[in-house]
């Protein structure tokens, strides 16, 4: 929101917006669960860690292309570069 220059009043409503369902949404969860909590913790924990795998790899595959595509644009750069000292 920072970097988007976002007005302090529209992102305070887009985060309250996003915020409060998520919250009431954790909140009916947890009554739900109750006193099993435990047993939906044991059953959530391998989701997590499945979750966290899946984002670290689409994190280093993002970065690998990222890194590829910029290496070739500069490598393009440095071939003009080069033409135009010729």
């Amino acid at each position: 929101a920072g970097v988007a220059k976002m007005p302090l009043r529209r992102f305070v409503i887009y985060t309250v917006l996003g915020c409060v369902p998520w919250v009431a949404a954790l909140a009916v969860a947890g009554a739900a669960a109750g006193t099993q909590w435990e047993k939906v913790s044991h059953f959530l924990q391998p989701v997590a860690w499945g979750l966290l795998a899946v984002i670290v790899i689409l994190g280093a595959v993002f970065v690998a292309r990222r890194w590829t595509t910029v290496r070739l644009e500069y490598a393009e750069l440095d071939q003009q570069r080069d033409a135009e000292q010729v």
